[in-house]
């Protein structure tokens, strides 16, 4: 299961989705887009930071409308994601 978890100025994902099999798990694939590509707007436009590694990534984030907005479109992304397969997804909003 991957774990996603937003707090203020960060968001941690861990796990692996274990929906299918290695290159074909489509639940896996939906979460690296979206997180990869949300990592690296923000690092491109010098908004944020990230570490990853095998079934991990860390982003952290400016406080700024841009960043904010972005993290948001993940969150919702992220949310319907696990309303899809609870089995293979976990959000976590620790920020309210």
């Amino acid at each position: 299961m991957v774990k996603v978890s937003f707090y203020n100025k960060k968001v941690i994902l861990k796990g692996h989705a274990m929906h299918g099999d290695y290159g074909q798990d489509i639940v896996c694939s939906a979460i690296s887009s979206i997180s990869q590509y949300t990592a690296e707007f923000l690092k491109k436009e010098k908004l944020g930071s990230y570490k990853k590694k095998n079934g991990y990534l860390k982003i952290e984030y400016s406080n700024d409308e841009l960043s904010l907005k972005i993290i948001e479109h993940m969150k919702e992304a992220m949310i319907s994601i696990e309303k899809d397969y609870p089995g293979n997804v976990k959000v976590e909003v620790k920020n309210k």
